[in-house]
């Protein structure tokens, strides 16, 4: 079983939260929705997220 963990405040992360990942390759992070919502507004502010429900569509 793989258990995915916010990198910032090391919570469990579960299937159905909404998560943030952000990174390429090999150096990527996963974040809860609390930890990941300055991305998601940075991100939001140039028009770089199309929907939150599906992911990230950059």
């Amino acid at each position: 079983m793989l258990v995915h963990k916010c990198d910032r405040c090391k919570k469990t992360l579960t299937d159905r939260e909404l998560t943030v990942k952000a990174g390429v390759g090999y150096d990527s992070y996963e974040f809860c929705k609390k930890c990941g919502a300055p991305i998601v507004r940075i991100l939001k502010g140039y028009g770089l997220v199309k929907n939150l429900k599906t992911g990230l569509a950059l």
